[in-house]
């Protein structure tokens, strides 16, 4: 890109999609609630990224959190997700209830410790006088696996489609076509 407002936020969306392969292997490893945790940081890298386009100031305020207890502060109140979504809601209302929906799921099944995340790989078995829990780290359930995959596969698009508002010259229309195309059948 020669665009440099363009280049940082360019970034965040190669992080996004360096996330998005480790998704992948940890979903096809059967590792579910780890493979959660890593859709929610595609969708954060990619609102990021969109939301830094849009906002190059914050850029700055985003790379020197480290530098000052007012850095830290400024970032945390500059970049809390509801209000980054509020924003995509602006530009796109339709991608922002996508994101909203992949983001609340990706916490329902463990991007943060929780029932659900817990109780999907929790086995307990009942003897006379004794339980034993078990707590699986690979799962043999299909139909998890593929709701994952699925997932998976709907943030990828939402990735795509967030980085195409930032980035329209690097997709072709016949890519466009195709996107959309997958997009709908997800």
């Amino acid at each position: 890109m020669d665009n440099n407002r363009s280049l940082f936020p360019l970034l965040l969306f190669l992080k996004a999609h360096s996330a998005f392969l480790a998704t992948v292997q940890l979903a096809a490893n059967t590792q579910l609630s780890e493979a959660h945790c890593l859709l929610r940081s595609v969708l954060e890298y990619s609102l990021y990224g969109f939301y830094i386009h849009h906002k190059p100031d914050l850029g700055r305020t985003w790379m020197f959190r480290h530098d000052s207890d007012e850095t830290r502060k400024a970032v945390k109140a500059n970049f809390k997700i509801q209000d980054i979504q509020a924003f995509l809601e602006g530009k796109d209302a339709a991608l922002a209830k996508v994101f909203r929906v992949l983001y609340d799921g990706t916490i329902d099944w463990g991007a943060h410790p929780n029932e659900r995340a817990l109780s999907g790989s929790l086995k307990i078995t009942e003897a006379e006088n004794e339980s034993h829990f078990e707590v699986s780290y690979l799962t043999a359930n299909a139909d998890m696996i593929v709701a994952t995959l699925k997932t998976a596969s709907q943030v990828g698009v939402g990735m795509l489609k967030a980085l195409q508002l930032v980035a329209p010259q690097c997709f072709s229309s016949d890519m466009q076509a195709k996107l959309q195309k997958v997009s709908e059948e997800l």
